[in-house]
């Protein structure tokens, strides 16, 4: 694979793009050129991601120049943060049709998902959100949900990532509007529920933690989830999930913590919360490990495991880190 083809980590994508923003929007002042400059000088991802910047904007001569200052105009004066700003500055882009053909919605290329959200985490954080219907939304690490609250419906759309949602008592609506979330392989229906639902490539996990749920999905009839339930779901399958060490709201605290976890699995999970692999090597991925393992800094996690495993955790990059036998 060349450079030029070459995946980005999340977190130089949103910084190519809060320097479009800054550039194009809000900072003319003198020193932001020469800060901007640094920046590209820092490392070739930079350029990258400013190359693929930068082939975003020569198309912009296909918009008549006065709607798109004022439209530009309009976003840096409703501008509140960054993560908004980006959001309306794609959702422009991309309703103008200037964003298709540059790659640029590529799942190899950026997280376009979480970068067009209502709600977002990057790589490594997590976040909660109180909704106006008095619902409590966690995003696990790299996660994104769209919100659309309506007279009589209330709907989230998880389009990255993983969520804890426990639903809000809805004041003002009687009877409660009923509570939807959508994934690309089924839907949801709760009421008074904790529910926990993870996305992966091909497949999605919903666990109820309290009350009940109800799953479709495009190929099946509804399925009733009791609390303590776990399903996986596609577009044409529902299963049951097969127990695993570590529990599906686990993350929750910031921490998996369990007993007798296969260090494989451990690993692909801290995997989660950085940016680059973690490469473990194949004998050690059954090895058992028990302990509560903190989410918020992998790097340290992963060198107290080596203390207290017969394991060496080796960082050969920041990027890249090797878990192999002593």
């Amino acid at each position: 694979m060349s450079l030029r083809q070459a995946p980005l980590p999340d977190s130089i994508v949103d910084e190519a793009i809060d320097w479009l923003i800054r550039l194009e929007l809000s900072d003319h002042s003198e020193g932001a050129h020469p800060a901007f400059e640094r920046w590209l000088q820092q490392t070739p991802q930079h350029q990258l991601a400013w190359a693929r910047i930068t082939g975003i904007r020569r198309h912009f001569s296909s918009i008549p120049s006065k709607p798109l200052t004022q439209t530009l105009s309009n976003i840096n004066q409703q501008k509140t943060q960054s993560g908004a700003s980006r959001r309306q500055v794609l959702k422009i882009l991309s309703m103008s049709g200037l964003m298709l053909g540059s790659g640029w919605f590529s799942k190899e290329y950026t997280p376009w998902q979480r970068l067009l959200a209502d709600y977002s985490t990057r790589i490594g954080e997590q976040n909660s959100f109180m909704l106006t219907d008095n619902s409590n939304v966690i995003l696990n690490t790299d996660s994104a949900i769209s919100v659309d609250f309506a007279a009589d419906t209330r709907q989230i759309h998880l389009r990255r990532g993983e969520m804890q949602l426990t639903t809000g008592s809805d004041d003002g609506y009687r009877p409660r509007r009923s509570m939807l979330i959508k994934t690309p392989f089924g839907q949801i229906s709760a009421l008074n529920t904790r529910l926990t639902i993870r996305l992966k490539h091909d497949q999605a996990r919903v666990s109820v933690h309290e009350g009940l749920a109800d799953l479709t999905n495009s190929k099946g009839p509804e399925r009733l989830i009791r609390s303590g339930e776990s399903l996986w779901f596609s577009a044409g399958r529902v299963l049951p999930a097969i127990n695993s060490s570590i529990s599906p709201d686990a993350w929750v605290s910031g921490a998996i913590t369990g007993q007798h976890i296969p260090l494989g699995e451990l690993l692909d999970e801290l995997g989660r919360y950085r940016v680059g692999i973690i490469d473990c090597a194949p004998e050690l991925k059954d090895q058992q490990v028990s302990g509560s393992f903190q989410l918020r800094d992998t790097d340290k996690t992963l060198r107290f495991l080596a203390q207290v495993q017969p394991v060496r955790v080796e960082f050969r990059t920041a990027y890249w880190v090797v878990v192999r036998p002593v």
